[in-house]
């Protein structure tokens, strides 16, 4: 049950420092009326997280016995491959706040250019 808890509040860490980071420079280059899709991403990654943990509730709750110990034990493995590999992905990437920084840009620019042209299109049509 520990280790569960541990993994679970790991992630959830590093899912509020990449949300922290993407609030933090919405806001340093005033564009905080983008919050709000920031935080409806933050709420639908929750809820298909909730739905995968019952969804995998009901799939795999029902092993006994050996087949549960073999069961948690490839899922244990699979879990400790997955964490490595992140831990050892992350180690390379250590430019990734700027790399953050530029997609939002990006994404800020092509919603500016198309706030602009149905502005523009809104003048064409009086």
């Amino acid at each position: 049950m520990l280790s569960e808890f541990v993994i679970t509040f790991r992630e959830s860490l590093e899912a509020a420092l990449i949300a922290g980071i993407v609030l933090s420079y919405l806001i340093k280059t005033r564009q905080t009326r983008f919050n709000n899709t920031v935080y409806l991403g933050i709420v639908a990654g929750i809820v298909a997280s909730v739905i995968g943990a019952f969804a995998f509730s009901a799939l795999a709750g029902g092993f006994e016995g050996s087949a549960e110990q073999l069961f948690e034990g490839i899922t244990m493995l699979v879990g400790a491959i997955l964490l490595t590999t992140m831990i050892l992905w992350m180690m390379q990437q250590s430019h990734i706040a700027q790399e953050l920084h530029s997609r939002i840009d990006e994404k800020i620019m092509q919603a500016q250019k198309a706030g602009i042209f149905a502005l523009l299109q809104s003048f064409s049509d009086i």
